[in-house]
């Protein structure tokens, strides 16, 4: 059975980032597609990038907004599609026909949706391997970039925008344990750009991450060592990516994921 996909695009004054997310959004060959662009006022050109692109743009909007997460309930509030799906500028889907692979298959008894990503570097770009839905505990174990979620199970109450960073993860684990039913889709879904994160918020983004957590279960002894730990290493890496170049720090990056690089895209 085929089923619409609302996809959702949230921009600030990126218009390069737009248009690269804008041109693998047309170039799908999955028809059932309702774009949604949400921008916060853009002042660089973004305005008239989005323009050109109005013909397949089933909603638009350009006002200012609370953040990233307010801008995507804004969006996620004017979906139509079964499916509600969440691309941001500067973000692209892997390839022409990852939509029609994916939505080949026999949903009908699934809630979400999730996939691989690729992370580019720029100068070069790294596959990342989803984790099993049974693992939220660890953390976001997916991208929001590869995730699809039923519209009518989020679109009234959307993501809570008192959490600046983990948003997308609560939206998760209240889907996770309120039961609802993961599959998990083993290709790429979507390159997300990597060189433009802010590495200083690793460790403020483990701590809202382990807050959220705490909020839907109580932990295990081994589940609470785990999260010492990961803060340990996540507040040491934060501290030695201040004084070293990015040249350096990328050359790292490239060294450790030697055996998970990838031309693709």
């Amino acid at each position: 059975m085929t089923m619409a996909v609302s996809i959702i695009t949230v921009v600030l004054n990126d218009k390069e980032g737009f248009v690269k997310t804008a041109r693998s959004i047309v170039v799908q060959d999955y028809s059932l597609l309702n774009w949604i662009v949400v921008d916060g006022g853009s002042t660089d050109g973004t305005a008239e990038e989005i323009e050109k692109y109005k013909s397949r743009i089933a909603y638009s909007a350009s006002e200012p907004d609370q953040g990233i997460y307010d801008a995507m309930n804004k969006g996620l509030a004017k979906a139509t599609g079964t499916w509600a799906f969440f691309l941001n500028a500067g973000d692209m889907l892997a390839d022409s026909s990852v939509l029609s692979r994916l939505f080949s298959l026999d949903l009908s008894d699934i809630d979400v949706v999730y996939g691989d990503w690729i992370a580019d570097y720029i100068s070069f770009k790294v596959i990342r391997r989803a984790g099993s839905a049974d693992n939220l505990w660890q953390g976001m174990i997916f991208s929001h970039q590869s995730l699809f979620i039923r519209t009518s199970l989020i679109k009234s109450q959307g993501f809570q925008v008192q959490y600046k960073i983990g948003a997308d993860y609560e939206m998760v684990l209240r889907l996770f344990f309120s039961s609802k039913r993961f599959l998990y889709f083993p290709e790429p879904i979507s390159v997300t750009e990597a060189h433009g994160i802010s590495h200083h918020n690793m460790f403020s983004s483990e701590r809202e991450h382990l807050k959220i957590l705490k909020s839907f279960k109580r932990l295990t002894f081994q589940e609470n060592q785990y999260h010492v730990k990961k803060s340990l290493f996540l507040l040491i890496v934060s501290f030695f990516y201040r004084f070293i170049p990015k040249s350096l720090y990328l050359l790292i990056v490239k060294k450790i994921n030697a055996k998970k690089l990838t031309t693709l895209r």
